[in-house]
């Protein structure tokens, strides 16, 4: 492991980088602010290229990042964009293993025909219930 040995001399920094060229670019990104990469569409300036291809998605309307999920066609411009709306899938399967947990709560129930009134309020939020036998 290469030992550390440059030092942004910023004050209040003191951040220690293993290379000079790494000291170099924190201090022109981050207290210089120097924007070297620009937009060729709208001269917007970005520290770093990634950041500027990113941005080109606005103007070609590419959308690189696709959700994985079965049935689900959307895509972004950002994969931040993508983590956030893969939590949506994640929250309805969460919702889907409520339900089916309070069916099989339902189920075991004495109270008259619930199987009937949790298919009819599934049918309503389209979510899909596995068949149950009745015993």
């Amino acid at each position: 492991m290469k030992e550390k040995r440059h030092t942004c001399t910023f004050p209040l920094c003191g951040k220690i980088y293993s290379t000079h060229w790494n000291l170099n670019q924190h201090i022109c990104r981050f207290h210089l602010e120097l924007k070297q990469f620009r937009c060729v569409h709208c001269s917007k300036a970005f520290a770093s290229k990634q950041n500027l291809n990113q941005h080109t998605n606005i103007h070609s309307g590419t959308r690189p990042f696709r959700c994985p999920a079965p049935g689900c066609s959307e895509a972004f411009r950002y994969g931040s964009q993508l983590w956030q709306h893969k939590r949506i899938h994640k929250a309805v399967n969460s919702l889907k293993e409520a339900v089916l947990s309070l069916t099989c709560l339902l189920a075991r129930s004495p109270a008259a025909n619930p199987c009937e009134a949790l298919e009819a309020a599934s049918k309503r939020n389209g979510v899909e219930l596995p068949r149950l036998s009745s015993s």
